[in-house]
């Protein structure tokens, strides 16, 4: 073969070992979330906002790695509603949590969010239509999400603790279990109170699990639609929300940068030529 030729073929070989770049199996976990909250009584009369709380709020955004937390200690507050007491709350104990070890460059992490209440007594309406308790005071009410993994496996998980829950609606009484499936909404059809939904260990995923991923729990939601809290009190919509958390992760690929693995070459083959 003409030695010319040979060598024109061969100098492009490290021209394409350059322009090909090497696929790394790599990423990065760019982002995490993570909140906690104790307690939220987030109600409406006609126009009027007559909720009370947050109480007890956590909250990270990461990179950089952070944790916070919070807590509120003998709570014990009055549902009003233009000076006329639509109910209450007290707790012994209000905590919120949150933590994420995102630094912006580990191709793997974690993120995670608590809220918890501790000695619950709630009451809302005439005769305390709607009332919700712990047994006892060191009885908690409690949900954790989390969110761990890197890209292309990402993965959130929730759960919820509920001890020695008891829920009053109209006169019926519903002891509540210590741990609930996800998403489990109560039957309290036999209240008779209308407007009145109750879901339990309430849990919204979000995200693709290959380059995010959110989970948010809440250890109960009683949701009320135009309820009437009896005698002169009205009408309310709205929501009480106990234990919340959330916790989310975002990640990307890494492609490794092109290496050429060819550029030495290519230069000694051109001071051949010109020698």
């Amino acid at each position: 073969m003409n030695k010319s030729v040979t060598n024109r073929r061969l100098w492009f070989l490290p021209l394409v070992a350059f322009l090909s770049p090497v696929e790394a199996a790599t990423s990065i976990v760019t982002s995490g979330s993570a909140s906690g909250l104790g307690m939220d009584v987030d109600l409406s009369l006609l126009v009027l906002d007559v909720g009370v709380g947050p109480f007890a709020e956590a909250d990270v955004s990461a990179p950089s790695p952070d944790t916070d937390s919070a807590q509120v200690l003998g709570l014990n507050v009055d549902i009003v509603a233009t000076l006329v007491t639509l109910g209450s709350v007290q707790a012994a104990a209000l905590d919120a949590s949150a933590s994420s070890n995102i630094d912006g460059f580990s191709a793997t992490g974690n993120s995670t969010g608590a809220g918890s209440v501790t000695g619950l007594s709630f009451s809302l309406g005439t005769g305390g239509l709607i009332s919700l308790s712990t047994g006892g005071a060191g009885d908690v009410i409690s949900s954790t999400s989390s969110s761990s993994g890197s890209y292309g496996s990402l993965s959130s998980i929730g759960t919820s603790t509920l001890e020695n829950v008891t829920l009053n609606i109209g006169s019926t009484s519903f002891n509540l279990s210590s741990t609930y499936s996800p998403n489990t909404e109560l039957n309290v059809s036999a209240a008779g109170v209308a407007g009145v939904r109750v879901f339990l260990n309430e849990q919204t995923v979000s995200g693709d699990g290959i380059s995010d991923s959110y989970m948010t729990t809440n250890a109960i939601r009683i949701d009320v639609d135009a309820v009437d809290l009896g005698g002169s009190l009205g009408i309310v919509s709205g929501d009480i929300i106990i234990g919340q958390s959330m916790s989310g992760l975002d990640a990307i690929p890494e492609p490794q940068a092109a290496v050429s693995i060819g550029l030495a070459g290519m230069l000694l083959l051109l001071r051949r030529r010109k020698s």
